[in-house]
């Protein structure tokens, strides 16, 4: 397994990102909690909201999780390997 992690901003890039089907080999919202919002881009504007009272520029982490040909990981197994 390859993990590709970097910090970044523009939160509502990054989420119509994350959500782009045709831009990746599948899609899936596992879980979003402790957030006034109920969707990604909400959520994120809200992190993004906190961050305006700092001086940090790159608010989010990202980490990709690349696979061998061979390796599926489904949701039950990120879990279990702390991918939560």
């Amino acid at each position: 397994m390859i993990l590709k992690g970097s910090q970044r901003g523009s939160g509502q890039n990054l989420a119509a990102h994350l959500l782009k089907m045709e831009d990746n080999e599948h899609v899936s919202l596992h879980e979003l909690r402790g957030f006034a919002s109920q969707d990604l881009h909400g959520a994120f504007k809200e992190i993004e909201a906190v961050s305006l009272g700092t001086r940090c520029r790159n608010y989010l982490f990202s980490l990709s999780l690349g696979r061998g040909d061979d390796l599926r990981i489904g949701i039950p197994k990120r879990a279990q390997i702390g991918f939560k």
